[in-house]
């Protein structure tokens, strides 16, 4: 029974840090995707001229 309850803790705390990686990942590639090399703090779509 022991092991059994051992396995089960094991895996639970497998599982969160999995989720913790990927949510660190995830937020790492959407800085890096949305990071401007010149300093510019517009989106792309503040900077295209307006429609008419």
């Amino acid at each position: 029974m022991r092991s059994n309850t051992t396995a089960r803790i094991a895996r639970r705390r497998t599982l969160r840090v999995a989720a913790a990686v990927l949510t660190a990942a995830a937020a790492l590639t959407l800085t890096a995707c949305n990071g401007s090399d010149s300093g510019d703090t517009k989106s792309a779509s503040d900077r295209r001229a307006p429609s008419r």
